[in-house]
């Protein structure tokens, strides 16, 4: 059967609809399990209030540096509360809430899902959508960064909602757990929803492959198969705002491009995420009206979220929109209510120490330091030679291990005695698995000679460039002045003498990635940069933040366990 309802009233008491996920076998004769249809909007149009969020990435609480929870997700469920409760009083308002998709990894709460099916617990983010009304979400580039079988756990255990992509492509395993599309009917007015994922940055790997159609060609199949039953139609979408978006990369097509294209269709809205723009802040802006699709997006981590109302009749429009700060919202004491009596043991375990930290106090003071790349690092330092330590014990040979600043997002708080999930999240958000890269030594020259060129300057703004830090087997030495290298040495041996060599280099997948923008803006007018994500690579599935908490709880955080300078990086 091609259709599967989920029962929103049942499920979130302020919710009154019900949606009906949709897959690719839907067949127009299974369109008379949905609820009678309206038949006057002619005469007297509904007004669908859309409230919407995107990239939340688990900010279901912010977690503040002195140990506290600040309620996030649960003040925009509020204002959802109090939009249901005000249309109870009009048989022609309705409310559908919306999330655009990387909702979760980003927060201490995303360990509570474990990795690639292991150690789960919950979903944090979908338990809290499923208990807050969310209607339906789709998925995001980091939805699937713990693979598969967590997905599978996760809307197994925790969605009580349909989870969208019409483009995403797999092998079967996510049939009836992932839909193209859905129809949500509010007061017997039907809302078609077509789902679409990015094509750039996501992470397929062994054991958990997919790939990413086109989406123009997937949003046209689920129209055709839904729109002729629906009232409205609505693309829940993480492609990115447009091509040339400088915050994450948009392949192929972002919404403006989309939109352009979608005229002739019967689309009425694109609710957008991925690039974290804060669209519409003070109404609809012009730009984002294209071929009369409107384009809404409310930036990220539940800082802010959106507020729209469609007029649907025999001609929908989108009648008003705007983004709504968070921060000074009130709370709801019934979802945190429900919410914490389910997960609140578990949240309250993260704060339980890994491991102690004894850091020498010229690093402390020297803090700042650490968060720009112009000099060697006792932060990258212990994060290299312990990831080396962990892969040495797994017997996996590598000749030396490398990251960038994307691996340290956050650094601890030194002045602590010990070190727990929270800090480790805080230090590395992402779930980036190590891939092993295996260069010949010229080639390893040439990333290294391009390492000078990304060294931060004191007087220009600190941006990432991708810079890399290795564990202790490289050494080498840059030229401040002339962004020239010598010196370099591999356990000792020159890189001269390593030219013909293959030189396996472990690193995170996502390596040296956020310094693609800085490449592309011609910073560097006449110089040749080499990218190491621009060589062949073997994801080994391990999760670069597991295998370092594992480290730190056989060794703890201090300079006998790597938290040192010891000369491999040398600036004159």
């Amino acid at each position: 059967m091609g259709i599967k309802e989920f029962n929103k009233s049942e499920i979130s008491p302020g919710s009154m609809g019900t949606v009906f996920a949709v897959d690719w076998d839907f067949q127009s004769s299974e369109a008379v399990i949905l609820p009678e249809r309206r038949h006057n909007l002619d005469d007297t149009p509904f007004f669908l209030k859309v409230f919407h969020i995107n990239d939340l990435h688990g900010n279901i609480y912010r977690f503040n540096p002195d140990g506290s929870r600040t309620g996030v997700f649960s003040k925009i469920v509020n204002q959802v509360e109090k939009a249901h409760t005000a249309s109870l009083e009009d048989d022609n308002e309705g409310v559908i809430f919306l999330s655009a998709g990387d909702d979760s990894i980003g927060t201490p709460m995303d360990s509570l899902t474990g990795y690639d099916g292991e150690d789960f617990v919950t979903h944090s983010v979908y338990k809290a959508f499923s208990i807050g009304g969310v209607d339906a979400t789709i998925l995001g580039n980091h939805d699937l960064d713990t693979g598969i079988k967590t997905l599978k756990h996760s809307i197994t255990r925790d969605a009580d909602f349909p989870i969208l992509s019409a483009n995403l492509q797999h092998q079967g395993e996510l049939d009836g757990f992932v839909f193209p599309g859905a129809i949500a009917v509010v007061k017997d007015v039907r809302i078609g929803i077509i789902g679409l994922t990015p094509p750039g940055q996501m992470r397929s790997r062994k054991g958990s492959e997919y790939t990413i159609g086109d989406p123009y060609e997937s949003v046209m199949k689920v129209h055709d198969l839904i729109a002729p039953f629906c009232d409205a139609m609505i693309i829940l979408s993480h492609l990115g705002y447009k091509l040339g978006s400088t915050f994450a990369t948009v392949n192929i097509t972002g919404d403006i491009e989309l939109a352009s294209r979608l005229k002739n269709s019967s689309i009425d809205l694109i609710v957008g995420g991925h690039t974290h723009d804060f669209l519409n802040i003070n109404g609809l802006e012009p730009k984002n009206l294209v071929d009369r699709i409107p384009i809404l997006q409310s930036g990220y981590n539940g800082l802010f979220f959106g507020k729209g109302t469609m007029k649907i009749s025999h001609k929908n429009n989108l009648r008003k929109t705007s983004i709504l700060p968070t921060c000074s919202l009130t709370e709801s004491e019934k979802f945190n209510s429900k919410y914490i009596s389910i997960i609140g043991p578990d949240i309250e375990k993260l704060a339980d120490s890994s491991g102690r930290m004894i850091i020498p106090e010229k690093f402390i003071t020297d803090k700042i330091e650490m968060t720009k790349d112009r000099s060697e690092n006792p932060m990258a330092n212990f994060i290299t030679d312990a990831l080396c330590s962990e892969l040495k014990d797994k017997k996996i040979i590598v000749d030396f291990t490398s990251i960038d600043s994307s691996s340290m997002v956050s650094l601890f708080d030194f002045r602590k005695e010990s070190v727990n999930i929270i800090d480790l999240y805080r230090l590395m958000p992402y779930a980036d698995t190590l891939v092993i890269f295996n260069l010949s030594g010229r080639e390893l020259e040439r990333i290294i000679i391009s390492n000078a060129l990304r060294l931060d300057y004191e007087d220009i703004s600190n941006v990432p460039r991708g810079f890399l830090h290795f564990s202790r087997e490289l050494r080498y030495s840059i030229n401040y002045e002339k962004r020239t290298v010598s010196d370099i040495t591999i356990n000792g041996i020159s890189i001269k003498d390593c030219y013909d060599r293959s030189i396996s280099v472990a690193a995170p997948n996502f390596v040296q990635g956020l310094g693609v923008n800085w490449e592309k803006s011609d910073s560097m007018p006449g110089k040749s940069l080499s990218n190491i994500r621009a060589y062949p690579f073997n994801d080994i599935g391990l999760y670069v933040r597991k295998e370092l908490l594992a480290y730190i709880e056989k060794n703890d955080i201090s300079e006998k366990s790597g938290f040192l300078t010891d000369g491999r990086l040398k600036i004159v």
